[in-house]
């Protein structure tokens, strides 16, 4: 909601609900992994078409994320110029990621794993433990895979991230008004109880690396931010099903209460792709987010937030004299206290502008 005079401007996005036990499939394949406290369980497979009357002309395969730093403009890039091409992309991830793969996806082949024994077991890890196996294997069978890899392995790899600004305007017209999915237990448990978990005077902090002691530092001493050691997000996760519907949860907290986020290293590229997340502030080193990244999620945070996404890249090595970091020292040690002074802004001047949720219900099971 943005106020300009005496006017509120309350901007919306369309929510669709699926159910995910409609989608789930039989693959042939027991998949099993360890869960925390180390018993084995069965991980369903779903496979969850949005486009099902459309006719396509081929399709190609995108691996959702290893790890959440392995792209993310490119994903929005290619799912764009697929979709011109008439071509379907299937995008295969875990269950927590689906919103993100509806965003750019025709068809999201899913896999249940637990995010809460990787994601957030150590401060640094942003790993996601999809089967990569038991997928090539379903999409070969029944989805057109050929007996080569997927199409899209390595975002961070097989994406180009040299754009040009008209072309992100026309990416941002593409995407700014398509809807974004998630499941339906992640509503449900959002109105019936999540909802008073978030709380939009607190500022939502993740932060993947703790080679970022300045700034995990600052944000432990401030009232205002919560989840820099991770308790709160935990406590999400196991009361509320999180590791389903942890995104999910992060998304409606914005587009419902105005909850504000700031994203660190991989973070950064995983909050700038959940395009309804308020993130007002993310950093990560160069190679990850590109600059023309945060200009895209910028575009898309103003509209809904009135406030623009502050990126901030730097080089990864912030050591005198080496290879990679020839510059004096003097030079990080400004970057160090610029790139603070502008998360201090960003955290004392962020707005909280709560909207209205638009949501769809699942669609009747045929």
């Amino acid at each position: 909601m943005v106020k300009l005079g005496l006017i509120y401007y309350v901007f919306s996005m369309k929510i669709k609900l699926i159910n995910l036990e409609d989608h789930k499939v039989q693959d042939g394949q027991a998949s099993y992994r360890k869960t925390i406290d180390e018993n084995y369980f069965d991980l369903p497979l779903y496979d969850v078409n949005l486009y099902p009357n459309r006719k396509f002309d081929g399709s190609v395969h995108v691996l959702l994320w290893k790890h959440e730093s392995y792209g993310n403009l490119g994903y929005l890039e290619y799912f764009k110029k697929m979709d011109e091409a008439n071509i379907e992309v299937v995008v295969y991830c875990v269950t927590v990621l689906f919103p993100i793969a509806s965003m750019i996806g025709h068809r999201v082949v899913i896999e249940d794993t637990r995010i809460d024994n990787q994601m957030y077991k150590k401060i640094q890890v942003g790993t996601f433990l999809l089967n990569r196996k038991r997928c090539h294997a379903y999409g070969k069978k029944n989805l057109g895979l050929t007996t080569g890899p997927f199409t899209i392995q390595n975002g961070l790899k097989d994406f180009s991230h040299h754009n040009e600004t008209y072309k992100i305007d026309k990416l941002y017209h593409f995407y700014k008004d398509k809807p974004i999915y998630m499941i339906e237990d992640a509503y449900n448990n959002w109105m019936s109880g999540v909802r008073s978990a978030f709380d939009p005077e607190k500022i939502c902090c993740e932060v993947k690396w703790v080679k970022y002691k300045k700034i995990v530092k600052y944000l432990e001493s401030r009232d205002d931010c919560i989840g820099v050691k991770k308790e709160f997000q935990k406590e999400i996760i196991n009361e509320y099903n999180g590791n389903q519907c942890y995104l999910s949860y992060q998304i409606l907290s914005s587009l419902d209460l105005g909850c504000r986020y700031i994203g660190i290293a991989g973070a950064a590229s995983l909050l700038s792709l959940a395009l309804p997340v308020n993130l007002i502030f993310a950093t990560d080193h160069l190679n990850n987010v590109p600059e023309h990244m945060f200009y895209f999620k910028s575009l898309m945070n103003t509209e809904r937030y009135n406030w623009s996404t502050v990126g901030f890249m730097h080089n990864r090595n912030h050591r005198m004299g080496s290879a990679s970091s020839p510059l004096p020292k003097v030079y990080w040690s400004l970057e160090q206290e610029w790139r603070m002074n502008v998360l201090k802004y960003c955290l004392d001047n962020a707005p909280i502008v709560p909207g209205v949720l638009d949501v769809d219900p699942p669609p009747n099971k045929s």
